[in-house]
């Protein structure tokens, strides 16, 4: 799956159902027809805004009240890397602070990166191992919480069924792993996440290396590998740009809670 191919999966995955019509290297900016309800916290909030942008072609739905925030930026470019270089996401919450300074609001801005055979950068993988049935449950023993949000609900079958993981070992002991979700967009897509380096032996490089060898798996067995971050995590940005990934998306939704 080269880079264009993976572009289509990715703009399908992004754009479902009408989003379908927006052409490439356009933006689209229309006002929500219905108000969305979401569910963080407690408070059933209504999502306000959703921005969506490939790499060749942006949708923006807002409510009205943000009517104010979209007339302030009088030219909005299509990508997501023009997108991030305005710094949308930063403009938004500068205009959050002050028109809901007195309420609480949630603003999820996100990046997704892609990678290619050719594009991955290879990377020493002297202590780095693959996971298997034989050291799935001393990974798990030595490593959770860190590679799992609901270390309550992981069993290593879980881990091991969605694709390659890879632990990095130290002193005969794991001390960082990298692992495979299941993708919405496609069979032949392999998320890599649970990306976790214990403390001590963080900022060497570890996360990078243990992200290029589940992608460098992954290719190898045809699928796609797809890493995707907050844009408020520079470290997590970092590991993924170090291991040669390239950005395929960016997505912004901004939620306030009901009656606001």
């Amino acid at each position: 799956m080269c880079a264009v191919h993976y572009s289509n999966v990715y703009e399908k995955y992004l754009f479902r159902k009408d989003d379908n019509i927006v052409t490439p290297r356009q933006t689209i900016v229309a006002q929500m027809e219905t108000l969305a309800a979401g569910n963080f916290l407690s408070v059933s909030p209504r999502i306000v805004m959703d921005l969506k942008a490939s790499w060749r072609r942006c949708i923006i739905k807002y409510d009205p009240q943000l009517m104010g925030f979209i007339n302030s930026i009088p030219s909005l470019p299509y990508s997501a890397h023009k997108l991030l270089e305005l710094g949308m996401h930063i403009l938004l919450e500068e205009y959050c602070r002050r028109e809901f300074s007195a309420q609480s609001y949630e603003l999820l801005a996100d990046q997704k990166f892609y990678c290619t055979p050719r594009i991955l950068k290879k990377q020493d993988q002297e202590g780095i191992c693959e996971v298997t049935s034989g050291n799935i449950d001393e990974i798990l023993h030595e490593l959770v919480p860190g590679i799992a949000d609901k270390p309550e609900y992981v069993t290593g079958g879980d881990i091991l069924s969605a694709g390659p993981a890879f632990a990095w070992y130290q002193n005969g002991k794991p001390v960082g792993f990298a692992g495979t979700h299941s993708s919405y967009m496609s069979e032949r897509v392999g998320n890599i996440g649970m990306v976790f380096v214990t403390e001590r032996y963080r900022g060497n490089g570890a996360a990078k290396r243990l992200v290029a060898a589940v992608a460098d798996r992954l290719l190898k067995a045809g699928r796609m590998p797809v890493y995707g971050c907050s844009v408020y995590n520079p470290a997590s940005i970092k590991t993924a740009l170090g291991a040669g990934f390239k950005l395929a998306g960016y997505t912004i939704r901004l939620f306030i809670p009901r009656g606001v």
